[in-house]
Protein backbone atom coordinates (compact mmCIF):
# COMPACT_ATOMS: atom_id res chain seq x y z
CA UNK A 1 0.00 0.00 0.00
CA UNK A 2 1.24 3.49 -0.73
CA UNK A 3 2.57 5.05 2.45
CA UNK A 4 3.21 1.73 4.26
CA UNK A 5 7.00 1.99 4.25
CA UNK A 6 6.97 5.58 5.45
CA UNK A 7 4.47 4.81 8.21
CA UNK A 8 6.51 1.82 9.41
CA UNK A 9 9.66 3.91 9.59
CA UNK A 10 7.84 6.66 11.49
CA UNK A 11 6.42 4.13 13.99
CA UNK A 12 9.86 2.56 14.46
CA UNK A 13 11.54 5.93 15.04
CA UNK A 14 8.85 6.70 17.63
CA UNK A 15 9.68 3.34 19.28
CA UNK A 16 6.13 2.07 18.86
CA UNK A 17 6.04 -1.75 18.83
CA UNK A 18 4.93 -3.11 15.46
CA UNK A 19 3.36 -6.48 14.71
CA UNK A 20 1.97 -8.03 11.57
CA UNK A 21 -1.07 -10.20 12.30
CA UNK A 22 -1.80 -11.99 9.04
CA UNK A 23 -4.20 -14.77 8.16
CA UNK A 24 -1.51 -16.12 5.84
CA UNK A 25 0.28 -19.30 6.84
CA UNK A 26 3.80 -18.95 8.17
CA UNK A 27 5.68 -20.41 5.19
CA UNK A 28 4.19 -17.84 2.78
CA UNK A 29 5.10 -14.73 4.79
CA UNK A 30 8.79 -14.56 3.76
CA UNK A 31 7.72 -14.87 0.11
CA UNK A 32 5.35 -11.93 0.52
CA UNK A 33 7.88 -9.75 2.36
CA UNK A 34 10.96 -10.45 0.23
CA UNK A 35 10.46 -7.29 -1.83
CA UNK A 36 9.81 -5.11 1.22
CA UNK A 37 12.97 -5.09 3.39
CA UNK A 38 11.57 -2.23 5.49
CA UNK A 39 9.26 -4.77 7.10
CA UNK A 40 12.21 -6.80 8.35
CA UNK A 41 13.84 -3.61 9.62
CA UNK A 42 10.79 -2.28 11.43
CA UNK A 43 8.49 -5.12 12.45
CA UNK A 44 9.02 -6.60 15.91
CA UNK A 45 6.66 -9.56 15.61
CA UNK A 46 4.75 -11.55 13.00
CA UNK A 47 1.76 -13.69 13.99
CA UNK A 48 0.39 -15.94 11.27
CA UNK A 49 -2.95 -17.63 10.78
CA UNK A 50 -1.51 -21.08 11.47
CA UNK A 51 -0.12 -20.13 14.89
CA UNK A 52 -1.15 -22.90 17.33
CA UNK A 53 -2.31 -20.33 19.91
CA UNK A 54 -4.99 -18.93 17.60
CA UNK A 55 -8.37 -20.51 18.15
CA UNK A 56 -10.28 -18.80 15.34
CA UNK A 57 -9.31 -16.76 12.31
CA UNK A 58 -10.55 -13.31 11.39
CA UNK A 59 -13.21 -11.94 11.97
CA UNK A 60 -12.48 -13.39 15.40
CA UNK A 61 -10.13 -11.08 17.35
CA UNK A 62 -7.83 -13.96 18.37
CA UNK A 63 -4.87 -13.07 16.13
CA UNK A 64 -4.84 -9.41 17.21
CA UNK A 65 -5.19 -10.28 20.89
CA UNK A 66 -2.31 -12.75 20.61
CA UNK A 67 -0.11 -10.16 18.89
CA UNK A 68 -0.88 -7.64 21.64
CA UNK A 69 -0.12 -10.20 24.33
CA UNK A 70 3.23 -11.10 22.73
CA UNK A 71 4.13 -7.41 22.48
CA UNK A 72 3.22 -6.97 26.16
CA UNK A 73 0.37 -4.58 25.39
CA UNK A 74 -3.29 -4.29 26.32
CA UNK A 75 -5.81 -4.24 23.47
CA UNK A 76 -6.73 -0.61 24.14
CA UNK A 77 -3.07 0.36 23.55
CA UNK A 78 -3.11 -1.04 20.00
CA UNK A 79 -4.00 0.31 16.59
CA UNK A 80 -5.06 -2.08 13.83
CA UNK A 81 -4.63 -1.24 10.14
CA UNK A 82 -6.87 -3.37 7.91
CA UNK A 83 -8.17 -3.45 4.37
CA UNK A 84 -10.67 -6.30 4.63
CA UNK A 85 -14.08 -6.37 6.31
CA UNK A 86 -13.20 -9.47 8.35
CA UNK A 87 -9.96 -7.85 9.55
CA UNK A 88 -11.75 -4.64 10.49
CA UNK A 89 -14.34 -6.66 12.42
CA UNK A 90 -11.53 -8.50 14.22
CA UNK A 91 -9.91 -5.21 15.24
CA UNK A 92 -13.20 -3.81 16.51
CA UNK A 93 -13.99 -7.05 18.38
CA UNK A 94 -10.53 -6.96 19.96
CA UNK A 95 -11.29 -3.51 21.38
CA UNK A 96 -8.46 -1.90 19.44
CA UNK A 97 -8.45 1.40 17.59
CA UNK A 98 -9.12 0.29 14.03
CA UNK A 99 -8.06 2.05 10.86
CA UNK A 100 -9.74 0.80 7.70
CA UNK A 101 -8.10 1.30 4.35
CA UNK A 102 -10.75 -0.29 2.10
CA UNK A 103 -9.60 -1.72 -1.19
CA UNK A 104 -12.50 -0.58 -3.34
CA UNK A 105 -11.32 -2.71 -6.26
CA UNK A 106 -12.52 -5.74 -4.35
CA UNK A 107 -15.37 -4.27 -2.32
CA UNK A 108 -17.08 -2.24 -5.01
CA UNK A 109 -20.33 -0.55 -4.06
CA UNK A 110 -20.89 -2.81 -1.04
CA UNK A 111 -18.63 -0.82 1.31
CA UNK A 112 -21.60 0.84 3.01
CA UNK A 113 -22.84 -2.60 4.08
CA UNK A 114 -19.59 -3.51 5.78
CA UNK A 115 -18.13 -2.93 9.23
CA UNK A 116 -16.17 -0.01 7.77
CA UNK A 117 -19.12 2.12 8.84
CA UNK A 118 -18.80 1.11 12.53
CA UNK A 119 -18.51 4.09 14.89
CA UNK A 120 -15.14 2.99 16.27
CA UNK A 121 -13.52 2.64 12.84
CA UNK A 122 -11.54 5.41 11.19
CA UNK A 123 -11.67 5.07 7.42
CA UNK A 124 -8.88 6.51 5.27
CA UNK A 125 -8.28 6.13 1.55
CA UNK A 126 -4.52 5.66 1.90
CA UNK A 127 -1.91 5.08 4.58
CA UNK A 128 -0.45 8.35 3.38
CA UNK A 129 -3.53 9.98 4.95
CA UNK A 130 -3.10 8.38 8.39
CA UNK A 131 -3.24 11.14 11.04
CA UNK A 132 -0.12 9.94 12.89
CA UNK A 133 0.09 12.92 15.25
CA UNK A 134 -3.57 12.58 16.28
CA UNK A 135 -3.13 8.92 17.23
CA UNK A 136 0.30 9.15 18.83
CA UNK A 137 0.38 12.66 20.27
CA UNK A 138 1.33 11.47 23.76
CA UNK A 139 4.58 9.73 22.86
Amino acid sequence: MPGAHELLRKLKIAQIPIAIATSSVSHTVPLKLVHHPVFAECVDLIVTGDDPEIGNGKPSPDIFLLAAKRLGLHANECVVFEDSPSGVQAGVSAGMSTIAIPDYRYLGEAVGDHVFTHDSVTVIDSLQMFPFDDFFRYI
